[in-house]
């Protein structure tokens, strides 16, 4: 992770790299993941200083409708490519590079992005760059075999960490409620509550 890098790159979308105002943006879910991942088939980067958390609504409603089938394509093929800065160097900052202070929405419409070493503006579609195929369920089916073998190696890297010890507290918790609930309906439960 760089140390010293600007809270401000989080102002920009993690997928177009254009300025999102907070009302304009929303989180990566799952299946915007997914979406991103069979659109651009490129892996979303997390928990880094140097990358943005949040994506403005616009990408994320076209992902959203892609993935649902109901579009063809998003506006470009090669979305923002974020890559390890190291130290913060305004020459190779993207929020350094675009500054967006004191800049309102209006402005923003006709702004130029620039890209730096660091981080690429997104590409348009093109020969080399075609449109993706819309989801099937055979490329749902691998990519969800794929996380799933990804889920299994993060599980057996956590096992290892966790101890008996874990365990048996887990118990000692979780066998007086099951003690309590057992053989009761749903609904009974859910009137305690």
């Amino acid at each position: 992770m760089s140390a010293n890098f600007p809270e401000n790159i989080n102002l920009f979308c993690y997928v177009c790299g254009k300025r999102a105002f907070s009302t304009n943006t929303a989180l990566l879910t799952e299946q915007v993941e997914r979406a991103f991942k069979l659109y651009f088939d490129s892996e979303i980067i997390r928990g880094v200083s140097w990358v943005p958390d949040k994506i403005c609504k616009t990408c994320y409603n076209g992902l959203n409708i892609w993935i649902q089938g109901k579009r063809s394509s998003l506006r470009f093929g090669v979305p923002m490519i974020w890559t390890d800065p190291g130290e913060h160097n305004s020459d190779n900052c993207y929020a350094c590079a675009n500054k967006i202070c004191g800049v309102n929405r209006k402005g923003l419409k006709r702004r130029v992005y620039i890209s730096v070493k660091s981080a690429q503006i997104p590409l348009p579609h093109s020969d080399e760059i075609p449109i993706p195929p819309l989801p099937s369920p055979d490329r749902e089916t691998s990519f969800s075999i794929e996380t799933m073998h990804h889920h299994l190696e993060y599980f057996s890297k956590q096992l290892a960490s966790e101890s008996d010890e874990h365990g048996e507290r887990f118990h000692q918790v979780a066998m007086p409620m099951e003690t309590r609930y057992k053989g009761k309906r749903l609904d009974s439960l859910v009137a305690e509550i």
